[in-house]
């Protein structure tokens, strides 16, 4: 079966990738895509930028580029291909407040959780991580899901970076994550 989507995509303003909205939406016409999301990494608030170095877009191009460039494609290609409007985001307490607001202006949002707050600071999953770490990133991701307001997980075996086996813990994590992707739909 041939592809005919692709809800998860970026462009330049996540810093680690190129092309623009119209480049990635001109390729999946090519291709003879029924629908694109633009999901680039949302930035951080002027808080978290302090605690955590991601290249991403920051909060002036989220607003002044970002979102009025996916409302124009929107309406430039109505009709030829359905331009979905997404984030990718991670789950931190610091955008409680700012969630609702994004499921206002933005189609969907993608949980990408690069990121979780182990002993009063936020720790990389790319970091070597424990058993202790594990857990407390598989709760994370779960009451991130459980809270309704993402529609993907992306990356969900992205834990293996920091923890490079697979054992009895790993298959535990999983099975959770599994679970909870499948009570929220």
């Amino acid at each position: 079966m041939k592809i005919q989507t692709n809800y998860h995509t970026h462009t330049y303003l996540c810093r680690h990738a190129i092309g623009t909205i119209d480049d990635y939406i001109n390729r999946a016409i090519e291709l003879g895509y029924t629908d694109i999301g633009i999901s680039d990494h949302c930035p951080f608030t002027k808080e978290l930028e302090k605690l955590i170095y991601s290249k991403r877009m920051n909060m002036d191009d989220f607003i002044n580029i970002y979102l009025p460039d996916l409302e124009k494609a929107k309406q430039k290609y109505q009709g030829t291909i359905n331009v979905h409007s997404a984030v990718e985001i991670e789950y931190f307490d610091e955008f409680k407040e700012f969630y609702p607001q994004l499921t206002e202006k933005l189609d969907y949002m993608i949980l990408g959780q690069h990121y979780f707050k182990y002993e009063g600071k936020y720790l990389s999953i790319y970091s070597q991580l424990s058993s202790e770490m594990l857990e407390i990133y598989c709760n994370t991701v779960v009451e991130a899901l459980n809270t309704g307001y993402f529609k993907i997980f992306a990356h969900p075996d992205i834990f293996n970076w920091g923890y490079p086996f697979w054992d009895d813990e790993c298959v535990n994590v999983t099975k959770r994550i599994i679970e909870a992707a499948i009570n929220n739909n």
